[in-house]
């Protein structure tokens, strides 16, 4: 289950995971990543919650005016972005602040991006 909830002026993320319920603050996520069979939600403090939830589900679920498919396997909240990189001639790297860890964008996504912003 993935559901958004509003409690009072804050916007929550509501994942189900091994029979628990995490509240996650939507504006605290950085990225949403599909690692094998499971979906692993990064927030800005560093924390992962794991889920077998679609990206697909995720997309449907998350305001489009933050957050943004780059890949296959990545959703990014663009407000957490630091800078974006070349890693390769068709992939790039997002930083984000303060995370070691990143995410890719695809040439064409990061097109995308652009004329977003």
């Amino acid at each position: 289950m993935v559901k958004l909830v509003k409690l009072s002026d804050q916007v929550k993320l509501v994942i189900e995971f091994q029979s628990k319920l995490h509240f996650i603050e939507v504006m605290d996520i950085v990225m949403i990543e599909k690692v094998l069979r499971k979906t692993v939600v990064t927030t800005k403090d560093g924390r992962s919650f794991e889920t077998y939830i679609s990206l697909k589900e995720f997309e449907q679920k998350l305001p489009d005016n933050y957050f943004f498919r780059t890949h296959k396997s990545y959703i990014i909240n663009m407000c957490q972005i630091m800078r974006i990189e070349p890693y390769s001639s068709t992939i790039s790297s997002v930083i984000f602040k303060g995370l070691k860890k990143g995410a890719f964008i695809t040439k064409e996504r990061y097109k995308i991006l652009l004329e977003m912003i």
